[in-house]
């Protein structure tokens, strides 16, 4: 019995097993406050900011710089409790993807590699949604009862 129980943990054979959903509110919690810090101290520096935040597409440095606010600070409150997650990730993946791209001009080293890797922690949770203890789940619970 050990043995199977061993197995089980190391080749887990359903993607709805309470330790996956487990890791996913870790990891969504997790990044969700580290992506936060990010738009909070961008918020709150954001006059010093909004003259020479990058601009790639000719928005101008204050829009572009409360669009990734938006994304760093807002968005990853729904990512955090849950709610319409995989929705609430596509702004940051973008953001992180502009980031990585022009900010950082694609570069892997000297701090392109924080974009990037925000960028893909973001898609897996866009991809997977955000797990069994998420306010998604409760509202998909009641909508297939409703059904």
């Amino acid at each position: 019995m050990k043995g199977k129980k061993f197995l089980d943990f190391i080749f887990p054979n359903s993607p709805h097993r309470a330790r996956v959903n487990v890791a996913l509110l870790l990891g969504r919690v997790a990044f969700a406050v580290l992506m936060g810090y990010h738009g909070l101290v961008k918020m709150t520096t954001f006059s010093d900011l909004s003259n020479e935040f990058p601009n790639p597409f000719g928005l101008g440095s204050s829009l572009s710089l409360s669009l990734v606010i938006f994304a760093e600070a807002f968005c990853t409150l729904f990512v955090l409790f849950g709610f319409l997650t995989r929705l609430a990730t596509m702004p940051i993946i973008f953001a992180m993807l502009v980031a990585y791209l022009f900010a950082h001009g694609g570069y892997v080293i000297d701090g392109g590699e924080l974009p990037l890797l925000y960028a893909i922690i973001f898609i897996l949770l866009c991809i997977t949604g955000a797990g069994k203890y998420s306010i998604d789940h409760k509202i998909h619970k009641k909508l297939k009862h409703m059904a």
